[in-house]
């Protein structure tokens, strides 16, 4: 029994040319319809997103840090540098 079988009314080989033809077209929309610009620019905005979360990150760190260094100079008053 012969595995490949091709469909009635085609003779071996039709349907896989065409079918091959159709492939390249594809792949030749694909590459022609591919905007480099818009990609480079949704990965610089994910970046700058990235780089906004890192600075309100860091931003909320150096907001409790003073706040234990005000706490701290509440308790204790200035202290003095020798």
């Amino acid at each position: 029994m012969d595995a490949y079988k091709p469909l009635k009314g085609y003779s071996k080989g039709i349907l896989e040319d065409g079918l091959s033809e159709e492939r390249s077209a594809v792949m030749l929309e694909m590459l022609t319809q591919f905007d480099e610009k818009s990609y480079e620019e949704g990965l610089r905005e994910e970046g700058r997103e990235e780089e906004r979360a890192n600075t309100e990150k860091e931003r909320l760190r150096a907001e409790a840090a003073e706040a234990e260094l005000a706490k701290y100079k509440s308790q204790y008053g200035e202290l003095s540098r020798r």
